[in-house]
């Protein structure tokens, strides 16, 4: 992880808030809330109501990084269900933003170093949920986060042949990274393909508003991301050894409330049975 603001590239930095949150570091008015970005906001209500009389009408997002942390943190399954949901976040993003006086500069510095360490990005077989852009480079596509750093660092600077296509095969896992928050279970597992598509319509729009140079750009376009296959192998236990386990689980299930096995997994618990293995055996 990163462990201050400061030691995140600039690039890193520039190029989420265009994809997520392009006014949360205009320090122009430091007094800013940066769980609301009222136009944002405003588009956002605008198509929710225009989807009431049209299902098929888009309905845009309007969550800020502020809100999308607490949703991360504390909205159920991470979600937001309902208008009422998006209220609780809005408001509870509001008040960390100020915890610390009025002047929310720095709070807005950490809420960017809070969401890169802290991004879902699916979960890996054999690994368990995947957390963070360190984590996501490490697992996803078997890249070093202080090698990414350092090619990074000076996006500006024309490398050796060799040195650029290092630098845009990074560049397009950081971006591929950001945009797969959206989807990360679709993106990362079902269909990387789409996921890189979605990467080159970026660099395009990066590159038109200034955010990355067209050396950048080109070597990203040319690079192809392979999804890292490498994890921890999983061992297949035949059905007929996992019946006591099964039959546990379901248990624990109804006396827990809990809806889903994947639920009862996340949880760090440990369970008494009556159920004996060494007899069954």
């Amino acid at each position: 992880v990163y462990t201050r603001f400061e030691s995140i590239p600039e690039l890193i930095v520039d190029t989420l808030l265009f994809i997520e949150n392009r006014e949360v570091l205009d320090f122009r008015h430091p007094y800013r809330n940066p769980a609301v970005e009222w136009d944002r906001l405003a588009k956002a209500t605008l198509d929710a109501t225009w989807n009431l009389v049209d299902r098929g009408h888009n309905v845009a997002g309007g969550s800020t990084l502020a809100t999308q942390l607490e949703k991360f943190r504390h909205s159920p399954e991470g979600r937001t269900s309902d208008a009422r949901e998006k209220l609780r976040q809005l408001t509870s993003a509001s008040f960390r933003s100020y915890l610390e006086g009025e002047d929310t500069r720095e709070a807005r510095r950490r809420i960017v170093l809070d969401y890169i360490n802290s991004v879902p990005l699916a979960a890996m077989p054999g690994h368990g949920e995947v957390t963070g852009l360190g984590d996501g480079l490490r697992v996803w596509f078997g890249q070093d986060l202080e090698s990414v750093n350092h090619l990074l660092s000076a996006p500006g600077e024309v490398l050796s042949e060799e040195g650029e296509e290092a630098r845009g095969l990074a560049f397009k896992q950081v971006l591929s990274l950001f945009l797969a928050q959206r989807r990360p279970s679709y993106y990362l597992l079902q269909d990387p393909v789409a996921l890189g598509r979605l990467a080159d319509t970026h660099l395009e729009m990066l590159y038109e508003d200034g955010v990355i140079p067209l050396h950048l750009r080109n070597a990203s376009m040319k690079a192809e991301p392979q999804l890292f296959k490498r994890a921890v192998p999983v061992t297949q236990t035949p059905f007929y050894e996992r019946k006591a386990a099964n039959a546990i689980r379901n248990r624990m299930l109804t006396l827990l409330g809990v809806e889903r096995v994947y639920d009862l997994d996340r949880l760090d618990l440990t369970v008494k049975s009556t159920l004996d293995g060494k007899a069954q055996q």
